[in-house]
């Protein structure tokens, strides 16, 4: 029944969503093979990071950008419109309680048996050795290992002082890791920690997780089918933590995905279900601390845009 009612709910909104959601720039089909990979990313108002985030991925062997824009006021779609191998969709669907399901829709329709990366806008990705092996040799590694998705860990980089005026990604060159905590993948094959299970009542629930499909259906539990390297944690904390006062900060995703038959894709925002996780780790350097970093955030609060609606 619980199964059932997450799917009704979903496949609802994810028709909503392609129902309001349309090409504006670049071609609709991107053809890759099985050893390439494409980027995946929501965006609105991104123009701080847009140039740096593009020839980033473009410089390390992505076939294709595909970016799904929410409306944005700024010169984000103009800047990204100057490079090749870009697609941009737009949508009237707000980003506030849709996140998870936009990036899942990108996800189902454009890789299909294929991987992809998804990814923030303010969100640099790497492998391990990049300077020495392609992202094909890379992915066909992973493949052969029997694994379809790939844990990053998010590494926030800033400068010594937040800065007044815009400045390259490159010159974040600071970054501290005293805060971040690591817990073990537990091993009845759920992310979560035992401790972070909500098993009280309907109105803690509500009140903590309310904007969601109540965190669906009551269960913030998500799940893999097998992890390939033990040593691979779960991190929380970190810089952020610290600065917004709060107790659980996830640094822990699952960007890289081989969509097939048997990975449930984006069922939480840094998570898939029935995942085979691979047996190295990457990085998402997060470049949150720019320059406009403080209008973002009073904006985000304003727009309730963030977990607990920002508070």
């Amino acid at each position: 029944m619980k199964k059932y009612l997450i799917n009704l709910i979903e496949s609802k909104k994810l028709d909503n969503i392609q129902k309001n959601t349309r090409v504006v720039f670049g071609p609709p089909l991107i053809n890759y093979s099985t050893n390439e990979a494409i980027v995946l990313c929501l965006v609105k108002n991104g123009e701080t990071w847009i140039k740096d985030f593009i020839e980033h991925y473009q410089k390390k062997g992505f076939k294709h950008i595909v970016f799904l824009d929410n409306r944005s006021k700024d010169e984000t779609l103009e800047i990204a419109k100057d490079y090749e191998n870009i697609t941009i969709l737009q949508t009237d669907v707000p980003f506030k309680n849709n996140n998870i399901l936009l990036r899942r829709y990108l996800v189902e329709r454009f890789a299909k048996n294929r991987w992809s990366l998804t990814v923030d806008i303010d969100e640099l990705w790497d492998y391990p050795h990049s300077d020495k092996i392609s992202l094909e040799q890379f992915l066909s590694y992973i493949k052969k290992s029997g694994a379809n998705a790939v844990v990053a860990q998010m590494l926030d980089m800033f400068m010594e002082k937040i800065p007044n005026e815009k400045h390259s990604l490159s010159d974040y060159n600071y970054y501290d890791v005293s805060q971040i905590r690591k817990d073990d993948f537990n091993e009845n094959g759920k992310f979560a920690p035992n401790d972070f299970e909500l098993v009280g009542l309907f109105k803690k629930i509500i009140k903590l997780f309310r904007g969601g499909i109540i965190n669906r259906i009551f269960s913030v539990n998500f799940y893999y089918k097998e992890i390939l390297n033990d040593d691979i944690k779960i991190f929380r904390g970190g810089i952020r933590s610290t600065i917004f006062g709060l107790d659980r900060v996830w640094l822990t995703k699952m960007p890289l995905l081989f969509y097939d038959d048997s990975i449930e894709p984006i069922a939480h925002q840094h998570f898939s279900n029935n995942a085979i996780i691979a047996d190295t780790s990457t990085v998402l350097l997060h470049y949150k601390f720019t320059h406009d970093f403080k209008e973002n955030i009073q904006q985000a609060v304003k727009n309730k845009q963030y977990a607990s609606n920002s508070e």
